[in-house]
């Protein structure tokens, strides 16, 4: 998955109630000429035609609106976010969500749903694998929820059969981008970990929609609690390197 979201670090959770999202539209099934990201977050943004639906002509301005008035982040967190985009802009000041797929800059291989790159290509996938997210889906610990821990276990396994293991940099990224995509779609438990309904779960990661009753969060995310969920998922996963897991 695209790690859009992860490079900017920390989110704080909001455990308020929600209000009604407003902006939100009809989902549609992209076309195939509609440009689209390996990040399933922004691309139901563009599915919901918050973003340009065919994807294309998206300006930093866009991104920093639709990750505070739908997705709920604070100024300061939407603007970071957004300004992730400022490498792939073209000389018009825009950028399509396929420039996103470029791999090594955001993106990289290990992906929860996408296919790594194959070599000698300078683009990563934007399919959803509909197998492998059914084989996500399936590492549910309890078969109703998906965990942080259930990530964990994830990121664990395809990390474990790379080729060529991640940088540090790509670590870090892939650690936060659940906690990023959860704090927005997902649930808090009474010890602040995060986790998905699974039908929440499948929504977002298989068909890039918003889960059935989706509010923008009333009180707006602050970029310190994705460091806690990563922090937390990476230390799960250290427990599983331990345990000799494959």
């Amino acid at each position: 998955m695209l790690a859009f979201f992860a490079i900017a670090a920390s989110l704080g959770l909001a455990t308020a109630a929600s209000h009604d999202l407003g902006l939100r539209t009809k989902w549609q099934v992209p076309t195939e000429a509609d440009s689209r990201s390996p990040c399933p977050g922004i691309n139901t943004l563009a599915n919901h035609g918050i973003l340009p639906r065919n994807g294309l002509g998206v300006t930093p301005d866009m991104l920093f609106q639709a990750f505070s008035k739908t997705f709920g982040y604070n100024d300061f967190s939407s603007q970071a976010l957004a300004n992730l985009s400022l490498a792939f802009l073209h000389e018009d000041g825009t950028f399509e969500l396929h420039d996103l797929a470029e791999h090594g800059k955001i993106e990289h291989d290990a992906s929860l749903v996408h296919d790594d790159v194959l070599p000698g290509e300078k683009y990563a996938s934007v399919a959803t694998n509909v197998t492998k997210f059914e084989l996500l889906k399936a590492l549910s610990s309890d078969g109703v929820h998906f965990h942080e821990d259930d990530f964990a276990l994830a990121r664990h396994i395809l990390e474990r059969n790379l080729a060529t293991p991640l940088t540090e940099l790509e670590q870090g990224r892939a650690n936060g981008e659940p906690g990023l995509i959860l704090l927005v779609f997902g649930k808090a438990k009474k010890d602040g970990s995060l986790y998905f309904d699974l039908p929440a779960f499948e929504s977002v990661f298989k068909f890039n929609r918003f889960p059935e009753g989706f509010t923008t969060p009333s009180v707006p995310i602050d970029i310190s609690a994705v460091g806690a969920s990563a922090a937390r998922l990476d230390a799960r996963k250290q427990e599983l390197n331990a345990y000799g897991l494959h």
